[in-house]
């Protein structure tokens, strides 16, 4: 998972307890948003009771959300 670039549909992220951290897709760069079935979320961020950042942005840099919306709630650390 570390060396995904891009995804070309959506990123759904929901009540995955294990998770802290998004730190895994390290080289994550771009998210299409091309034929997201979210309600045109391109990110859904939902539930994650455990997760308490996403990435280190000082080392990864921005993430480029082409297409969709950004959605990110009740993740509450």
């Amino acid at each position: 998972l570390g060396e995904i670039r891009e995804i070309s549909g959506s990123l759904r992220v929901v009540r995955s307890y294990p998770l802290v951290s998004l730190m895994f897709l390290r080289n994550l760069h771009t998210i299409g948003g091309r034929e997201n079935d979210n309600k045109g979320q391109s990110l859904y961020i939902f539930n994650n009771p455990n997760l308490e950042l996403l990435w280190n942005w000082s080392n990864h840099g921005n993430i480029i959300v082409e297409k969709g919306k950004l959605f990110v709630h009740f993740n509450p650390k």
